[in-house]
């Protein structure tokens, strides 16, 4: 979230409805198949800010939880893409 409490980045279960069950408790054995994040442009920051800030938690996440970070497409993705996602937003700020 941003100071004034406006949604950045948004995490959702890849699976249908998208959401994570609340009954299961914090420390459960309850798995997923994988998480998506989610940013919706434009936002109150610029939008290179917060595909880095993406990007940063799309790591963490996957060290924590020892994934991998995979595209749309389910594509592993490298270095070369999350530049290639920079690079698009730092387009984007240009544009808007």
């Amino acid at each position: 979230n941003d100071t004034m409490e406006n949604e950045l980045i948004r995490v959702a279960n890849i699976l249908e409805p998208g959401t994570f069950p609340l009954e299961e408790p914090i420390n459960s054995e309850y798995k997923i198949a994988g998480l998506v994040l989610i940013v919706t442009l434009p936002t109150s920051v610029p939008a290179s800010s917060v595909m880095n800030e993406m990007i940063l938690m799309a790591r963490k996440i996957s060290q924590r939880l020892n994934g991998r970070l995979y595209d749309v497409e389910r594509h592993l993705i490298k270095e070369s893409d999350l530049q290639a996602m920079c690079d698009a937003a730092a387009e984007y700020d240009n544009v808007s």
